[in-house]
């Protein structure tokens, strides 16, 4: 079940439906499964930039749009739509992503072939996927240890996880009427399963709500960046 005690979408679910997309897109393309696994490769997510109108309630029937935009060397662009039954989008994500080699262990500029196969033009401009609101005070901390059920198909947490450690670290003194309009969140280091982790946080509450976070290792080592938007639900 996607949705909580608001019988509405949480944020978790939408990202959980944008990855589930972006793997559909992939597999779509032709050849693109022998490609991969021949050169040891795999696009992983760098950053997400999620805009939310509204949050889609239970059983609303929804139609999901991912576009390939544009590949930067390193980097490729992709963003994504949730629309309702009548068209209108009513969350967006926008997405930047590199090129790793799992064999060299590291990233990897785009093979000639990759514009082709996902449809992209050559020199089409990235668009921009802005960063994180950074923390400024910590306010408090919440101690978290990834869990098997956390980890993803490369062996480190999924990406979704960290949204989910954020909003169970915020609930439910944040949302109080409140609707989140924005998630952003840049990814640094990888966690690794039964790791602790530290969620470092700050709210500040003016004519809108926002919070800015870090996900820290026991080292103090900074493991992600994050930050979120909130107005009063009208």
């Amino acid at each position: 079940m996607d949705t909580a005690f608001t019988v509405k979408t949480s944020l978790t679910a939408l990202l959980s439906y944008f990855n589930e997309v972006a793997q559909v897109a992939g597999d779509y393309y032709a050849g693109e499964r022998d490609i991969y696994k021949r050169d040891h490769l795999a696009w992983i997510l760098v950053n997400w930039q999620v805009l939310i109108t509204r949050f889609p309630a239970y059983r609303e029937r929804l139609h999901l749009v991912t576009v390939a935009h544009a590949i930067d060397r390193f980097y490729a662009y992709r963003s994504f739509y949730v629309k309702d039954t009548s068209g209108n989008t009513i969350a967006e994500g926008k997405s930047r992503w590199v090129l790793m080699d799992f064999s060299a262990k590291r990233a990897t500029e785009a093979k000639e072939d990759m514009w082709a196969l996902y449809g992209v033009e050559r020199g089409t401009p990235a668009f921009d996927v802005e960063l994180p609101y950074p923390l400024k005070t910590e306010h408090f901390r919440v101690t978290y240890r990834a869990m098997p059920s956390d980890i993803d198909i490369y062996n480190h947490v999924n990406n979704v996880v960290y949204a989910r450690w954020i909003c169970d670290a915020l609930e439910p003194d944040v949302r109080n009427g409140r609707q989140m309009k924005e998630f952003r969140i840049l990814y640094k280091k990888e966690i690794y399963n039964d790791e602790e982790v530290f969620l470092l946080s700050q709210i500040d509450a003016d004519n809108e709500l926002r919070t800015r976070h870090i996900f820290r290792d026991a080292h103090g080592v900074n493991l992600a960046y994050a930050s979120t938007k909130w107005e009063l639900e009208g």
